[in-house]
């Protein structure tokens, strides 16, 4: 399992990924109904990886 922060459009998101598992979850306060096809980071991973993950999305509240 590895964590990545990955900063974009000026503000910060979190992902997390577990390739044992293939899963991994993507924590954005700025969610505004995004999915996992609109992080750059999750393709490259897949790449990497070349594994399909299954992605959970959770927004936080801005702090």
């Amino acid at each position: 399992m590895f964590y990545n922060f990955y900063f974009c459009s000026k503000h910060w998101s979190l992902i997390i990924v577990c390739p044992t598992f293939k899963f991994g979850y993507i924590i954005d306060s700025i969610n505004e109904e995004k999915t996992h096809k609109n992080y750059m980071l999750v393709k490259i991973i897949e790449e990497v990886f070349k594994i399909n993950f299954k992605w959970h999305m959770s927004q936080r509240k801005r702090q």
